[in-house]
């Protein structure tokens, strides 16, 4: 019987573009990526993906939820799974804070993709799965105007599943 590991990373930023790096890099890694453009939809995400998520990276500053408060409940659920926090604020308290806590769930902006895989190897006690053929997939939030698979079956679309 084979063992499946979690192999989800959840990636959360208000910034379409750093999101869309980090789960560029990700996926070409061989993850697979769900993506949430605020705390309140990453936390939506965790609940209905949560067995599968093998990390979440968050962004710290985001509007309404932030990274912190998506770390904060994770950390009250007591969630089996670690939080990468990123941000380009390095001059807060909470990064203080972070960085003495736990230095390896902060990466600051601007980072490159050796660094972010190098973490997420750090904080997940694995290196990236080698990557298959369609098996590495990116659910994001359906763009504006653009109708999502799902949409065109007839059922609720908020995401689609983009493969690498």
């Amino acid at each position: 019987m084979k063992n499946h590991q979690p192999n989800t990373i959840l990636v959360a930023d208000d910034d379409r573009l750093v999101r869309r790096f980090v789960a560029t890099a990700l996926i070409k890694a061989g993850f697979q990526v769900i993506e949430a453009p605020s705390g309140a939809e990453a936390t939506e995400l965790i609940r209905a993906h949560r067995s599968a998520i093998l990390l979440a990276i968050c962004d710290i500053l985001m509007p309404g939820l932030s990274g912190l408060d998506v770390a904060a409940e994770l950390n009250h659920q007591k969630a089996a799974f670690p939080v990468l926090l990123i941000t380009g604020a390095v001059e807060s308290i909470a990064v203080e804070a972070i960085l003495l806590t736990n230095p390896k769930a902060l990466l600051t902006k601007p980072f490159t993709a050796a660094q972010l895989l190098e973490r997420v190897a750090a904080l997940t006690n694995a290196a990236a799965p080698s990557p298959g053929p369609s098996r590495a997939a990116a659910i994001r939030p359906a763009e504006p105007g653009r109708k999502s698979p799902r949409k065109e079956h007839g059922q609720p679309g908020r995401y689609e599943v983009r493969t690498a």
